[in-house]
């Protein structure tokens, strides 16, 4: 596994969007669940809750051969280490 972790990472750049091309789009599939609800704040309209937010896109970057590494099919890499999207949270 080391191995193969060594493998992904040489010359990967976190900065640089994971697209083949530079004019194609990454779809990023987000998952909200809500855990719990805090406090609902009527007057101000201000909701407080603890959620988990799960995302998910293709990093083309990050795929290998099975084959090749004793028929490993997932690795955990910390997300330190890897490109993720810009998430901004607004209310409209």
């Amino acid at each position: 596994m080391l191995h193969l972790y060594s493998s992904l990472l040489a010359g990967y750049e976190k900065e640089v969007r994971p697209a083949s091309r530079h004019d194609h789009p990454i779809n990023v599939t987000f998952v909200f669940s809500l855990t719990q609800i805090i406090d609902v704040d009527e007057r101000n309209q201000i909701l407080t809750t603890n959620a988990w937010v799960h995302q998910h896109w293709l990093d083309y970057k990050l795929v290998w051969d099975p084959r090749l590494y004793g028929n490993l099919t997932r690795i955990h890499i910390p997300h330190e280490k890897i490109w993720r999207p810009d998430v901004i949270l607004y209310n409209k």
